[in-house]
């Protein structure tokens, strides 16, 4: 019987070293589009050894796939004031903040640790 032609599985290394370049980019606060993902991550793998070229459609996928991930993590890591400027956190939303986290921080005997996230504080911001 013959074999089905498929797409072929993209290496983790190529979306682990995406999502690198992914998340270095939001840092700095650059929209990057599949063309530039795809130079950039392929640059980062031939520095590291690996000659593996996919097509911009393929960076595309990875980026759909990864930008979830992402934010989803950035959203639920702790908060901080640093983090108020990256998730647009008002200045007079902070002393609010503070209170909340060193309560929900402090132990108590009825209620489980909680941890203040940026998801929590964007809502609490909206709220406040």
């Amino acid at each position: 019987m013959p074999r089905k032609k498929g797409r072929r599985a993209v290496p983790d290394i190529v979306k682990t070293n995406a999502a690198e370049v992914l998340s270095e980019a939001r840092k700095k606060n650059i929209k990057m589009k599949a063309p530039a993902l795809k130079k950039a991550t392929e640059a980062l793998l031939k520095k590291r050894g690996w000659n593996i070229k996919y097509t911009d459609r393929t960076y595309l996928n990875i980026m759909n796939e990864l930008e979830g991930k992402l934010e989803f993590e950035e959203l639920e890591a702790p908060w901080s004031i640093g983090s108020c400027l990256e998730f647009g956190i008002s200045m007079e939303t902070i002393p609010v903040l503070l209170k909340i986290d060193s309560f929900l921080s402090s132990p108590h005997e009825r209620y489980p640790k909680v941890i203040l996230t940026n998801r929590i504080a964007r809502w609490i911001n909206l709220l406040w």
